[in-house]
């Protein structure tokens, strides 16, 4: 009666272990199921710029799963929700096939397959490099992840029509190719150096344009 009873408690654990990864899944990678998805809203972070490399995620690469992680680098012109560094990574693990090891130990793109719209739901499904993207991540696990639907465009420079109608659409001015973005610090502390000037042109113009009390009556 015992091992009756302990066998649905059983199943039911099994469940839960199995279902528990599914259940922790970003919401964007619940848009890749279809239906209507915000990337910036969704998104922890979102940027214009161009991908100027990609990188083997070493530390990510198991040898095992037909996948390899990889990281996106972007020259970011501006971000369009949050802030953050000039050159930004994002993290796309399900996009990636090497049908060769010592290709992906070497990082030969040029021999890469580029699967993600198979149904892993990664962002690459062809060589980004040279791309201009306006994209959005996630922040899960410590890496902003790239998947499908945080693509919300890509073309061949900042004035290519697909991304100025993206930025439009987002109400952002476009930013010139190359242009850069401050760090977060230089973000942070420009209004305090600025007010902390403007105090002190205030001050030196008030002390200039004041006679001093005390030699007034002396005399």
């Amino acid at each position: 009666m015992r091992g009756v009873m302990r066998r649905p408690v059983f199943v039911l654990g099994l469940l839960a272990v199995l279902l528990a990864p599914v259940l922790a899944l970003p919401r964007s990678a619940e848009a890749c199921s279809g239906g209507p998805f915000d990337a910036i809203a969704e998104g922890d972070i979102a940027f214009a710029g161009e991908v100027v490399g990609l990188r083997v995620a070493e530390d990510y690469w198991d040898g095992v799963n037909h996948f390899v992680p990889v990281w996106v680098d972007f020259r970011v012109d501006r971000y369009l929700k949050g802030s953050g560094p000039a050159v930004f990574s994002g993290f796309d693990p399900v996009s990636v096939i090497f049908s060769d090891i010592e290709d992906t130990r070497a990082g030969d793109f040029d021999r890469a397959q580029f699967a993600g719209a198979g149904g892993a739901c990664g962002a690459l499904f062809e060589d980004p490099r040279g791309q201009y993207w306006v994209a959005a991540a996630n922040l899960i696990d410590g890496n902003y992840r790239l998947s499908i639907p945080s693509v919300i465009a890509k073309g061949t420079g900042p004035s290519d029509p697909a991304i100025l109608e993206a930025l439009a659409t987002a109400g952002v001015a476009p930013a010139a190719a190359g242009q850069g973005v401050p760090s977060t610090a230089d973000r942070s502390t420009a209004p305090i150096v600025l007010s902390a000037l403007a105090l002190m042109l205030v001050g030196s113009a008030r002390a200039l344009t004041s006679k001093p009390a005390g030699r007034g009556r002396a005399r």
